[in-house]
């Protein structure tokens, strides 16, 4: 009887799906995951530490997305979050994600026990659909597609970014200014303001604005200090020392090679006048110029707060830059 109601319930659902779709509702730090509460025990671990393990150190450890756990009723509400991904197991037998899997097969008409669907129930909205026979063949299912689902959350998520960061506009002469100095094509939104620069022996440009604070910082340097992340990071740390007047430990360091990053978290050194701290991120770019690198560094200052948004915020902007000749 159970099952028999179950299934008019979810075929009424999926009738009157409407077709009228609104905008998603954009977090920038949540994933919601939609299954059944036989499947969660089993997939719990895996979707957290495997597929959403990434963190960021602020300094406090942050999940890069932070998965909020669903069930079949709530997906029958037709949510507005805009990344959502549903799981479902074939064992443990259940009458809730099973139906709505077996549907979602038939709706699309796809083969693969792993796909995306764009605009589901809204727009800017993107569905990870994932449903396996056992937590086996999950797992490995997962392990091996993780970059391909993260890139699809990663990209849901750059538009709506590109809208909430410039939503006051460009800050021309602060964009004009690190174009003329640089010879790059980035956009500086409204609200930062001039702190300090030099041209002479340190080529730099620092930029900033307020709570929560956040600074913006190009440095054209030598390309024989970057010529691998240990490097790389001792001269950051002494750049950053002569031009910010902050340290940089190694605690939560994390190094990307291609392109070069360098993430990490950033104090206030002893007996400074300059109290400030939280997490950091610098972009290399290298083959800049002959025999120079350009770096672009991004810091976040919100003390007691998640600072997740605001780091990526931090990076939109940066991974914006371009060589004027459009490189």
């Amino acid at each position: 009887m159970y099952l028999k109601s179950a299934i008019n319930i979810l075929f009424l659902f999926f009738i009157f799906l409407s077709c009228s779709k609104q905008s998603a509702l954009v977090d920038f730090e949540y994933v919601y995951i939609y299954s059944s509460l036989e499947d969660k025990i089993l997939i719990k671990n895996i979707v957290e530490k495997e597929l959403l393990g990434e963190a960021y150190y602020t300094p406090e450890l942050e999940l890069k997305y932070k998965p909020i756990w669903k069930t079949h009723e709530d997906f029958l509400d037709k949510p507005k979050n805009s990344k959502l991904m549903l799981i479902s197991l074939s064992e443990p037998v259940d009458t809730t994600m099973d139906i709505i899997s077996k549907h979602l097969f038939s709706e699309f008409k796809i083969q693969d026990k792993m796909f995306s669907v764009h605009d589901y129930f809204n727009r800017d909205q993107v569905l990870v659909f994932l449903s396996y026979d056992n937590i086996n063949d999950l797992n490995n299912e997962i392990i091996i597609n993780k970059d391909w689902i993260i890139s699809l959350f990663n990209e849901n998520e750059k538009n709506a970014m590109d809208k909430i960061t410039y939503r006051a506009g460009i800050n021309d002469s602060l964009t004009s200014l690190v174009s003329r100095i640089f010879d790059i094509n980035i956009d500086i939104p409204m609200d930062y303001k001039f702190i300090k620069s030099d041209n002479s022996i340190n080529n730099y440009l620092w930029l900033g604005r307020g709570y929560p604070y956040r600074w913006i910082l190009f440095i054209e340097d030598d390309e024989k200090y970057y010529q691998n992340p240990a490097m790389s990071w001792n001269r950051l740390e002494e750049k950053f020392d002569n031009i910010l007047d902050i340290e940089v430990p190694k605690y939560g360091a994390s190094f990307n090679t291609a392109p070069m990053e360098l993430r990490g978290v950033y104090g206030t050194k002893f007996k400074s006048d300059n109290n400030t701290g939280g997490p950091f991120f610098s972009k290399i770019i290298q083959n800049y110029k002959l025999g120079k690198v350009l770096v672009l560094s991004g810091f976040v200052n919100f003390p007691g707060k998640s600072k997740v948004f605001h780091i990526k915020e931090l990076e939109h902007i940066l991974n914006k830059t371009k060589y004027k000749d459009g490189g």
